[in-house]
């Protein structure tokens, strides 16, 4: 009697068939029509099996049907908020720009201290000296006052 071998790729293959096929294989009793009644009390009974006073189960879908007319409409904004929106935006310009404007003052005042402290750096006489380090002051004043 003849024996046959797998090899590695055979039995991936047939294992992923497997897998494959058998859930189809096992999900024909999950296809069954559902059965409903009620009895004398009222009660709402389900079952996979037919009975004499069971039919066949069909859930309502008329929750799901809603018409696109009962959807509220959407209006436009009012001017009212229209203006309040516009004036806001050009609130926030006006703040940018003057941030802007002080952020460009501040870097000026900080190219001005670094070149004095070069010029500081290389020793020049003490009048000189004198006058740049009362500027140095100065723009550092005016930097701590504007620029925190």
């Amino acid at each position: 009697m003849p024996t046959y071998a797998l090899d590695s790729r055979q039995f991936t293959l047939s294992i992923q068939l497997i897998c494959l096929f058998l859930p189809g294989l096992l999900s024909t009793h999950a296809a069954a029509a559902i059965q409903h009644w009620i009895d004398d009390k009222g009660q709402h009974h389900f079952s996979d099996q037919a009975t004499a006073d069971s039919q066949e189960y069909r859930p309502d879908n008329s929750l799901q049907k809603i018409p696109a007319t009962k959807y509220p409409k959407l209006t436009p904004a009012t001017s009212k908020t229209t203006k309040a929106a516009q004036a806001r935006k050009a609130d926030q310009r006006k703040r940018a720009k003057e941030q802007a404007r002080i952020d460009k003052t501040c870097k000026a005042y900080t190219v001005k201290i670094r070149r004095i402290n070069a010029k500081l750096r290389h020793s020049h006489s003490n009048t000189q000296g004198n006058r740049w380090r009362q500027q140095r002051r100065e723009y550092q004043q005016r930097s701590y006052q504007q620029c925190r």
